[in-house]
């Protein structure tokens, strides 16, 4: 069970006998509790206010039956694509259901309520795929994921290879998901499981600056070069 207040959050395991559990220490203000548990489609209870010094009523939780999905994740040259992740994507909760797929690409994805939902699955190197299933007609789903593009390229300053510099690659082609990576200690790095389309490629790392390219088009653009142009800093003073 998971309660969030404004500012932290709190985990308990009810092992009660009779489900009962408590959460202490919740901040005052708006909150929402999370239930899940084995077996079970993951719960929230939204809207709860809390007071301070004012003990709220107790909340009474019924869970469903989760509907697990099952099935194959592979390569479009058909072998099994080992410890790829499955995760919920719609509906959208604050602890979505996630899988790994075994040795042999086969998942289980536990926790789900039954009715129409829609699965991500992604690993290194592959472009995401989404699916979308209604557990009440069915709750087996094999995906096979297609090799994605890649941007390669090097951070560099003064001429210098940049180690340890966090690259990140956005685009708005359909498809298209948040990718990032760091540099080696040459500062070369590998952006991969791209789509076709135009991606603003930016890199950062702290008291080293920053650089961006945009419009980089990943289907014909050669090896990229990020130069970090490290900002003027500010001094700033005071007294306590």
């Amino acid at each position: 069970t998971e309660s969030e207040g404004r500012s932290a959050s709190r985990s308990v395991n009810a092992e009660d006998a009779g489900g009962a559990f408590t959460v202490p220490d919740v901040a005052a203000g708006d909150a929402t509790v999370t239930v899940t548990a084995e077996g079970y489609a993951s719960k929230e209870i939204e809207g709860l206010t809390l007071e301070s010094g004012i003990d709220p009523p107790a909340l009474e939780v019924l869970l469903d039956a989760d509907a697990p999905i099952r099935g194959r994740v592979t390569s479009d040259a058909g072998a099994p694509v080992a410890d790829a992740s499955v995760s919920l994507v719609k509906p959208k909760e604050t602890t979505a259901p996630r899988a790994t797929a075994d040795e042999d690409g086969e998942y289980e994805l536990r926790g789900l309520t039954a009715g129409e939902v829609t699965l991500g699955f992604w690993a290194q190197g592959f472009a995401r795929e989404l699916r979308t299933i209604d557990t009440r007609q069915s709750r087996h789903l094999d995906v096979t994921l297609t090799r994605g593009l890649a941007l390669k390229g090097e951070v560099v300053q003064a001429g210098a290879g940049v180690p340890n510099v966090f690259v990140t690659a956005q685009s708005s082609a359909q498809g298209a998901t948040y990718q990032s990576t760091q540099t080696d200690d040459r500062g070369r790095f590998a952006l991969e499981g791209l789509v076709p389309g135009r991606y603003t490629v930016a890199a950062a790392a702290r008291g080293k600056g920053s650089a961006k390219l945009e419009d980089v088009d990943v289907e014909t653009a050669g090896p990229l070069r990020l130069v970090l142009d490290k900002a003027a800093g500010a001094v700033l003073t005071g007294k306590v």
